[in-house]
């Protein structure tokens, strides 16, 4: 697991209160994490912050799955890549 990778997790598991051992690439937000708007809003604006990029909006409307967050991430971010 990357570094990205693995602070992106602990995000999630932060925002969304799930337990990092659930958090698989595969999950999806919505239907495996009950998550809602608001709750990826702010899972949003914490990574955001934690890797000091900003993410397009509309690439952010389309992310459903754990592993679509982690690739927008890696293509926005020069640090990890």
């Amino acid at each position: 697991m990357s570094q990205l990778e693995e602070k992106i997790i602990n995000l999630i598991s932060e925002k969304l209160g799930v337990e990092k051992e659930q958090i698989k690439r595969e999950a999806h937000f919505f239907q495996d994490f009950n998550a809602d708007r608001m709750m990826m809003a702010d899972l949003f604006l914490a990574i955001q912050e934690e890797f000091k990029l900003s993410l397009p909006l509309k690439e952010l409307e389309k992310v459903q799955t754990v592993a679509e967050l982690i690739r927008l991430v890696e293509d926005v971010s020069d640090e990890f890549v």
